[in-house]
């Protein structure tokens, strides 16, 4: 997905819209989501008004700078979690010692790893 139209569109797709529920959600008519989600050469400071921008994006759970730019996360609301194989809910169900636990360990492994770089540069400098 290139434009910004083509995250439109896909995000739309995702949705539980159709362009004309949407527009119908929107106050407005089913034409302009058409040209947004249509017209890749249209640019979207002139042809979809920035409120109308923000709230597409409320309704469909995206971001705007995912829309505008392709910047992750699309989901609104939604942190990037960076461990694969455990869910987040998983380590929100933690006793809080756990959860303290494991953040005092990411935090001495992050330090132990910067200290070490920052010592090679050093040595290489």
């Amino acid at each position: 997905m290139d434009t910004w139209n083509q995250r439109l569109a896909y995000a739309l797709a995702q949705s539980e819209y159709t362009a004309n529920g949407l527009a119908a959600a929107l106050g407005l008519k089913a034409p302009s989501i058409s040209a947004w989600i249509g017209a890749g050469s249209i640019t979207p400071a002139r042809d979809i008004k920035a409120d109308n921008l923000l709230r597409v994006c409320e309704l469909l759970n995206v971001r705007p700078e995912w829309v505008l730019f392709g910047k992750l996360p699309m989901a609104r609301n939604a942190a990037i979690w960076p461990f694969e194989g455990v869910a987040r809910e998983e380590f929100e169900s933690l006793p809080e010692r756990e959860r303290a636990r494991i953040t005092r360990f990411m935090r001495d492994t992050v330090d132990a790893w910067t200290e070490t770089q920052t010592s090679e540069v050093r040595r290489a400098g």
